[in-house]
């Protein structure tokens, strides 16, 4: 039975709540589906040229070096360069067992173990920092850009048409689903991406110029999600 002192919330979720929910469902959000193809062409393009690089860089001799895969990359970590882990994951000199694969005894090689080596200027820490960039851009694409693309083709209106929930998030926040509205990256926080070596420097469709906070270097950067979303005349 619902608390008698959950009445009234329990009206306004019924009467206010999900009536306008609905119909944020129904109307849908309006896509710049031009927009966000030129971001999806651009994170694309992007990733093929971090791939090269990473091949470059990463390329041990035998098979070709696949940036997606944990057991080539811990390989090349911490048995091809000898690096040494964190000290945060190691205890009386080795290393603790929630950072161990299973596969091998290595050290796992999960983005803030390859983000401490970057910012400690470890050995190989450039050539880290282009796999790092590798998996932003292909968690990027595959958790937003494309999945957005897909819903916003799919209605003739361009529109999105996402699930609302008044309660849906374990604290009773507000939140939505399929796609997720609410966690669509700012512009500041779209990868930064290092111009490879012999590219045109210029920024190409969906991508915006700017430089490193520290060397000054030449960066390109993922144009901002946000602004795929337009408001009708």
């Amino acid at each position: 039975p619902i608390p008698a002192h959950c009445y009234g919330l329990l009206d306004i979720e019924t009467r206010i709540c999900h009536p306008v929910c609905t119909e944020m469902e129904e109307r849908g959000m309006c896509v710049d589906v031009g927009l966000l193809r030129e971001i999806c062409a651009a994170m694309q393009n992007a990733l093929v040229h971090v791939a090269i690089e990473l091949q470059r860089r990463w390329h041990v001799s035998g098979n070709e070096f696949n940036p997606a895969s944990p057991d080539q990359v811990a390989y090349v970590l911490w048995d091809f360069w000898g690096l040494r882990p964190p000290p945060w994951v190691l205890s009386n000199g080795r290393i603790k067992p929630k950072f161990v694969r299973k596969k091998d005894g290595l050290c796992s090689t999960g983005d803030d173990i390859l983000e401490y080596l970057v910012e400690k200027g470890k050995p190989h820490a450039i050539d880290i920092q282009y796999l790092l960039e590798y998996r932003r851009l292909t968690k990027l694409l595959g958790t937003y850009v494309e999945p957005l693309l897909i819903f916003a083709c799919a209605d003739p209106d361009n529109r999105v048409h996402s699930s609302f929930w008044p309660v849906g998030a374990r604290t009773g926040r507000f939140s939505s689903s399929d796609p997720n509205l609410e966690t669509i990256p700012r512009a500041h926080t779209m990868p930064e991406v290092r111009i490879p070596s012999g590219v045109n420097s210029s920024a190409p469709i969906g991508v915006v110029m700017q430089q490193h906070h520290k060397t000054k270097a030449p960066l390109w950067r993922i144009r901002g999600l946000r602004d795929v979303f337009v408001a009708p005349s």
